[in-house]
């Protein structure tokens, strides 16, 4: 086959390539997924009482499969959220609505900062041992004006306007930790990255964009060495066919 032909199906294969990768790199969801909402019990108080309220409950049952854990957190719309009790890890979550007690106020759960003016959701999140943190939340959007926080407007059901603009946040924490014994120093101290996160990252499709690029300088590479091995075999200009012997007549037809 000519080094030539062979070189335009290369370009043809990386392209093809280039356009079955992109495609995998666009699989997280754009918003947050609504199971239902959390109902609490008093719907207001102040930044600083402690427990914020008196318990949180679902308006459903987690999804089935992933009853083991649950969390209630807080948090801006999209987050990140921090825990507003310990973690419950009694298991049965998904054959019954999950009643959740807190044990520390708004301003704590914050590490000890008082919440901005403006919505905050409260949420519930549904984990399997296996499987991970499941992509849905419960969520019941509140107010807070001053020092007090309120149910939002609408029963505390999550504006259309805030749930788009929500940061998407994937489906791959692992069941939370049994260690939570006291107030949380921040949003990110209640859930670590576990081998779970890292296995389903890689199932759905995450981490299939960095593999791709390696694919890509691979055949880049490849391209690389067939057009130096074409170059190689081509005449120098001024010459016959290599190996022929034979030079080109001078302009008078009589050769040196």
């Amino acid at each position: 086959m000519k080094p030539t032909r062979v070189l335009r199906l290369l370009v043809h294969a990386v392209l093809a390539a280039g356009t079955a990768v992109y495609p995998t790199v666009r699989t997280v969801p754009d918003q947050t997924v609504f199971l239902g909402t959390v109902r609490l019990d008093p719907a207001s108080g102040s930044v600083d009482t402690d427990p914020i309220f008196a318990a949180g409950v679902t308006s459903a049952a987690c999804p089935a499969g992933y009853g083991s854990d649950a969390l209630l957190r807080i948090g801006r719309p999209g987050g990140p959220y921090t825990n507003l009790a310990r973690p419950l890890t009694a298991g049965g979550y998904d054959r019954g609505a999950v009643t959740a007690t807190p044990n520390r106020s708004f301003t704590t759960a914050l590490g000890g900062t008082a919440p901005q003016a403006g919505e905050w959701w409260v949420v519930a999140e549904c984990f399997s041992r296996t499987q991970g943190q499941h992509a849905g939340r419960f969520v019941t959007s509140v107010t807070v004006a001053g020092s007090g926080w309120r149910l939002s407007p609408g029963g505390g059901t999550a504006s259309a306007a805030s749930a788009a603009s929500a940061a998407p946040t994937p489906a791959a924490d692992p069941a939370p930790s049994t260690s939570d014994t006291g107030p949380a120093p921040g949003p990110t101290a209640d859930v670590t990255p576990s081998a779970v996160a890292l296995d389903r990252t890689a199932r759905t499709g995450a981490a299939s964009f960095g593999l791709s690029l390696w694919w890509l300088a691979g055949v880049g590479g490849v391209l690389a060495l067939v057009g130096a091995g074409w170059l190689s075999t081509r005449p120098a200009r001024g010459t016959g066919r290599p190996g022929s012997g034979n030079r080109r007549p001078s302009r008078s037809g009589r050769h040196p």
